[in-house]
């Protein structure tokens, strides 16, 4: 199922210009994409510089950048019309959802993580992205 061919959830305020994975029907992260090419995804993608470039150098695979801020990654997701990346996507989404339940084993050629936020205090435990669960959910 290619990307244009997918339905929207409408589930935000009216006038929001967030793209949220969740927003689409799909199986898996691959029925974003119209080709089947080797698959990077980042976490924690910002504004998505480093996907942007790296997307542009390398079109014979597929990017996916997420983030759970908006405010950030709108500008990447605006960038990849004005360069015509067909390869690159960017949606704002839960990573630990994602790699879950979208990303087949062994189905991704490499993750990027560069500067997750630590949450160091005894009570924000809950919101560290890399603990013992989710690098298993990496293989």
């Amino acid at each position: 199922m290619a990307l244009m061919s997918t339905q929207l959830k409408p589930r935000r305020r009216i006038g929001s210009t967030e793209v949220r994975i969740d927003d689409f029907e799909i199986e898996t992260v691959f029925d974003l994409f119209a080709t089947r090419q080797p698959f990077e995804m980042e976490i924690g993608s910002g504004k998505g510089r480093f996907l942007l470039e790296r997307a542009a150098k390398h079109p014979e695979h597929n990017f996916l950048g997420i983030d759970y801020a908006w405010r950030f990654l709108r500008e990447g997701h605006q960038r990849i019309g004005q360069r015509g990346l067909e390869n690159l996507r960017f949606y704002k989404a839960e990573a630990s959802d994602v790699v879950g339940r979208l990303i087949p084993d062994a189905s991704v050629a490499i993750f990027h993580i560069y500067f997750p936020d630590p949450w160091p205090k005894r009570q924000q435990r809950k919101r560290r992205l890399l603990t013992p669960d989710f690098f298993k959910l990496l293989h």
